[in-house]
């Protein structure tokens, strides 16, 4: 007669490894960044819950708050609620990145530009306005000059 409980033998992770490679045709690499691909995206879910901005989809499965977000990730492939994409996706998202990047680029560049643009017109504007201002100035010399001119002819015809 045995006292105490019987122990069940529990495996590192639950489901096992052996079952949760049969998700991605035996390939454990694969699994890995699938795995850790999903445990990253859980991982921001909970992050950003905290400032309400909800990018990320959260968790498929219950969960227990301690549960780590790899844990999560493994318990929703084995029960098949997501798929595996094949590495060719990941090279095309690459070039997406890449091209969004030199998009937004382009844009900054154009807001710079413009940006110099119009400080260069404000510039041209203040010139302008500057030498309009000269040359009124320079206008109501002459008219005073030319009315002392007259003043100074009655002067002398007196």
């Amino acid at each position: 007669m045995a006292l105490g409980t019987v122990p069940q033998p529990i495996g590192v992770a639950k489901p096992t490894l052996a079952d949760l490679v049969k998700h991605t045709d035996g390939n454990q690499y694969a699994l890995a960044m699938f795995a850790a691909k999903r445990a990253r995206q859980i991982n921001a879910y909970f992050n950003q819950l905290n400032e309400g901005l909800l990018q990320n989809v959260g968790p498929l499965v219950e969960y227990d708050a301690k549960e780590k977000p790899l844990s999560i990730a493994f318990r929703e492939i084995n029960e098949g609620l997501l798929e595996q994409t094949l590495a060719d996706n990941n090279e095309s998202d690459t070039a997406k990145e890449a091209q969004t990047a030199a998009e937004v680029k382009e844009e900054i560049a154009k807001d710079e530009a413009g940006k110099e643009k119009s400080e260069e017109e404000a510039a041209q504007a203040d010139a302008e306005s500057a030498q309009s201002s000269d040359d009124d100035a320079a206008d109501a010399a002459d008219a005073d000059a030319t009315d002392g001119d007259a003043s100074s002819d009655e002067a002398q015809q007196d």
